[in-house]
C-alpha cells in the first residue's frame, strides 16, 4: 500500500479455526519488522494515523488458537514524502577580513 504523508492506514488481519476447533477464536497482534519498540493494539485491524516516512516498512500480523504453530501475514507500508522548497534565492556569505 502506498500512501502520502500524514494520511491514515487501515490494515485487516482475518483468521478462522477449522473444525473441529472452529470455537477457538484466534488472538491476533501486530509488529512491525525491524521496529520492536512500537506496540500496536491487538484485534483484526490496525490503524495507522497522521503516517510519516518513519512508518513506512512491513507490518506482521500474526493469529494464534493455541493449537499448532500460528498464522502469518504481511503488508508493505510505503509512504510519499511530502517535499518542501529547499531552494534559497538572494543569499550571501561575507568573511570580515580587517
Amino acid at each position: 500500500m502506498t500512501v502520502n504523508e500524514s494520511a491514515s492506514v487501515s490494515f485487516f488481519c482475518n483468521a478462522s479455526s477449522y473444525p473441529p476447533f472452529e470455537h477457538l477464536v484466534p488472538h491476533i497482534s501486530w509488529i512491525k519488522l525491524g521496529d520492536s519498540s512500537k506496540v500496536f493494539p491487538s484485534g483484526q485491524r490496525l490503524v495507522l494515523q497522521n503516517v510519516s516516512r518513519h512508518d513506512k516498512g512491513t507490518y506482521v500480523c500474526e493469529a494464534k488458537n493455541g493449537l499448532g504453530l500460528p498464522d502469518i501475514a504481511a503488508a508493505v507500508l510505503n509512504v510519499l514524502r511530502e517535499y518542501t522548497n529547499l531552494f534559497h534565492t538572494g543569499l550571501t556569505s561575507k568573511t570580515d577580513h580587517t
